[in-house]
């Protein structure tokens, strides 16, 4: 096997193919979304497209926040301190440091 040929095997990447691109994969998964819920994924979305994954981390552990308090789940501590479904804490700078990072890397 070559590396050539218009299968996509090998060869240098074209302009467009090094282009950041956001895809959405259906599972199958389906849920009911509150219009809180659909604004934070909105909000989420559009952070990502001005390339600022900070602010999507951000964004996230608001909309978990917010989602939790509806659901009765005591899970804010302060306004640093999350915990996870099994009472751990979570470093919500780190969460955003290392959203961003991921972007970033992408």
């Amino acid at each position: 096997g070559g590396g050539g040929g218009g299968d996509g095997g090998g060869g240098a990447s074209t302009a467009a193919e090094d282009e950041l691109a956001l895809v959405f994969l259906d599972a199958g998964l389906v849920i009911e979304m509150d219009e809180a819920g659909h604004k934070n994924l909105f909000q989420v979305l559009n952070a990502f497209t001005q390339k600022d994954g900070y602010k999507a981390g951000q964004l996230v552990v608001e909309g978990a926040v917010a989602r939790a308090a509806k659901s009765k789940a005591a899970v804010a501590l302060g306004t640093t301190s999350l915990r996870d479904e099994i009472g751990s804490p979570i470093d919500i700078e780190k969460f955003c440091n290392g959203v961003d990072t991921v972007f970033r890397k992408a």
